[in-house]
């Protein structure tokens, strides 16, 4: 038993859902307990639904049917959190009290935060605060209690969002000044964050940290950084979204500012502006000024190692947190095998920051040298000394900004060129960054404007994709008429808004996406779908099905289920519209003008799909229509869609135009002694010049 309740333990961690589902029927009744308990539910979450796993939880209680007594804070905290995916708030509420009644730590942290979002819906605000502050735990104790002291005193003063409950019996005040007082607090805006009143209504929330307030003398923590860049996954309004960005920006041009006077410990980049490219079209304004942040923070750490690295055989230094099963190396474990292709030519060095699974394994054992550490900033000292050590001539970041250790590293020079590749599509603004690696068909023509690198495009979607895993359709399920396979943190104001009207032209349509089980984020979006689609006369209870998160099996089998499939505007699908092309579905798309608003559009366009390419909101909406109400032009695509798939993963023309790349930049390093964006120059003005003479040499030959 013991061995089968490790098994079960790894396959949640791993999110292994399914294994996890057939590792449990496996376990006879009679021998749950608490953590068995706990896990069952977690699984039944995200492979049934929360309200499923709610049942099951409160049945084993009641049952009696676990073999030890069930640690009372573990289910409290559980039901919690299940009830709130529902929304009943009121078991949310008593289920949340009851778990913080138990012993301290951050089981007693969480249940506070999950009380507080409930009771606020119930009315019960003020006594869930007064409550917590008899535990000993005063509004300095976390800084969700400070967040609790802040919201209370928006509702006395009437500033709560639409959509929160304000008690009957509060008067208009500040509740003692602690508005004021904790206005400015990062802690508190993370924590405000957390509580969901930002998500819900961001133009609402208290507006902190404001620059122009937070330039007081206190020393900068890596908290307050990580709480400046937060932003809400979900916007009410064009205007919400403008604003909080404007904010933002300021915040960060004075971060800059302040890095650029003082010196700051590498810690400090505890976060990056990640999602500032989901929300905006144009990033660089954003990301200039963070790039002069990490990099004043990163250059006390620079080393001589670019002289001595100029001679030796080839070296390639990847540096990455996603080698290792997840999108980004997908993405790129095509174009990483074709630096083993001639057999010890080049030494390939691996840095793997965080996990390693199977994938890291298989490049590993093929390396000249592998160094693996945390995904922390106490590890960079160890990179450095591994750089030193290896002295790589060409150095590539697959996700350069989206992990605030590799952002670091970036902004260091740390090989002669250096190579950022679009694990993140957006240009990282960093000096020490040479090149940025895209995709021809993806890219506009004015994309050389779009990046502060070089730009560099390899032929076709830029590599060649892994082939999907099998799966089944789901038997006797009713097919659902729309689905969008991308995250709703992409679902920008614009997008909202067009769904709302393409609801309210098919009343009797549904719409399903998927949504890991985080409670404030499917709260956050249901409320906000009920404001942003009221005008439509569109109720998102009855419209809207929400799948949890899940094994990519399971995902694509929910997926096969719908009829049409929609692409978010802004920034569209990657590996998302790879999968929705696998189960036959042809994404309507409305491409951007930057890389990561056209990647869906440029598979359709390469697989003869042009049609399900759009011009506006308008065609879009009519593109949609026409595919749910004609199922002949679905049957025809879905045909044509496994020609576009079976092309895209055949196609090895990206992964030996990368390596032709590598060669000719190792060429221009090794034997003409070109460094940086000299040596990108140099290799784009070859190639250039050799497309310009191929066919004329062919046509003499000929």
């Amino acid at each position: 038993m013991n061995a089968l309740r490790d098994a079960l333990l790894a396959a949640v961690r791993g999110k292994r859902w399914a294994e996890a589902q057939e590792l449990l029927r496996r376990i006879p009744d009679p021998s749950f307990d608490a953590v068995l308990a706990a896990l069952e539910a977690e699984v039944l979450a995200r492979m049934a639904s929360p309200h499923t796993a709610l049942q099951r939880l409160l049945s084993r209680e009641v049952e009696g049917g676990l073999r030890t007594p069930f640690p009372r804070a573990m289910l409290d905290l559980q039901a919690a959190k299940l009830s709130l995916a529902i929304g009943d708030w009121q078991r949310a509420e008593r289920h949340a009290a009851r778990a913080a009644l138990r012993p301290a730590g951050e089981e007693r942290v969480e249940a506070i935060k999950l009380w507080a979002i409930a009771a606020n819906e119930t009315g019960r605000f003020q006594e869930c605060l007064v409550q917590a502050r008899k535990l000993g735990l005063g509004d300095d104790a976390t800084p969700h209690l400070k967040a609790l002291a802040v919201l209370e005193a928006l509702t006395n003063s009437g500033r709560m969002p639409e959509g929160h409950a304000r008690p009957p019996s509060a008067q208009p005040s500040d509740a003692g000044g602690t508005l004021t007082r904790n206005r400015d607090d990062t802690e508190v805006y993370a924590a405000l964050v957390d509580l969901h009143l930002c998500r819900t209504a961001p133009h609402l929330a208290p507006r902190v940290p404001r620059a122009p307030r937070v330039r007081q003398a206190k020393p900068l923590q890596p908290r307050d950084i990580a709480a400046m860049l937060r932003l809400p996954d979900l916007y009410p309004s064009e205007q919400a979204r403008e604003q909080r960005l404007a904010d933002l920006r300021e915040q960060i041009e004075y971060l800059a500012s302040r890095a650029e006077q003082e010196a700051l410990p590498p810690a400090i980049v505890s976060a990056v502006p990640f999602r500032v490219a989901y929300q905006v079209e144009d990033h660089l304004p954003w990301q200039h000024g963070w790039a002069r942040f990490v990099v004043s923070v990163a250059q006390p750490l620079q080393r001589p190692v670019l002289a001595a690295s100029l001679r030796g055989k080839p070296r390639v230094a990847i540096v990455s947190a996603h080698l290792r099963a997840c999108t980004v190396h997908n993405y790129f474990a095509s174009l990483y095998e074709t630096l083993f292709e001639r057999g010890g030519e080049i030494d390939l060095l691996l840095v793997a920051l965080g996990t390693r699974d199977a994938g890291t394994e298989r490049l590993a054992a093929r390396a000249a040298a592998v160094l693996n550490v945390p995904n922390d900033h106490r590890a960079v000292q160890q990179v450095l000394d591994f750089i030193e050590t290896h002295r790589p001539h060409i150095c590539l970041f697959p996700e350069v900004g989206m992990e605030p250790v590799v952002n670091l590293l970036a902004a260091l020079r740390l090989a002669p060129v250096q190579i950022a590749l679009w694990g993140h599509p957006a240009s990282s603004a960093l000096a020490s960054v040479d090149a940025f690696i895209s995709a021809e068909a993806v890219e506009p023509e004015d994309a050389d404007s779009h990046y502060s690198e070089r730009l560099v495009r390899l032929p076709g979607l830029g590599t060649r994709f892994p082939a999907p895993p099998p799966f089944a359709r789901p038997p006797g399920e009713p097919e659902i008429d729309f689905v969008c396979a991308q995250s709703p943190f992409k679902w920008q104001p614009e997008f909202i808004r067009a769904l709302g009207r393409l609801l309210r032209e098919r009343p009797r349509a549904r719409l399903a996406t998927f949504l890991a089980v985080a409670t404030t984020t499917e709260i956050g979006l249901r409320r906000l779908l009920e404001r942003c689609w009221r005008p439509y006369g569109v109720d998102p209870a009855d419209r809207l099905i929400l799948y949890g998160s899940s094994d990519r099996p399971t995902f694509l089998s929910r997926l096969s289920n719908a009829k049409v499939a929609l692409d978010t505007f802004l920034f569209s699908g990657g590996q998302t519209s790879l999968d929705t092309l696998a189960v036959g579905l042809a994404p309507v798309t409305l491409p951007g003008r930057r890389m990561r608003g056209r990647q869906t559009a440029a598979m359709l366009r390469l697989g003869g799909l042009d049609d399900a390419v759009t011009e506006n909101e308008d065609a879009w909406l009519a593109a949609a229509i026409a595919r749910l109400d004609d199922r002949e032009l679905r049957r025809h695509e879905s045909e044509q869609s496994a020609q576009c798939l079976a092309a895209l993963h055949a196609d090895a023309g990206p992964p030996a135009a990368f390596r032709e790349l590598t060669d000719r930049l190792l060429q221009a390093i090794l034997e003409r002694g070109l460094v940086g964006r000299d040596a990108v120059q140099a290799v784009l003005e070859d190639a250039a010049r050799d497309a310009t003479e191929r066919p004329a040499r062919a046509s003499l030959e000929s």
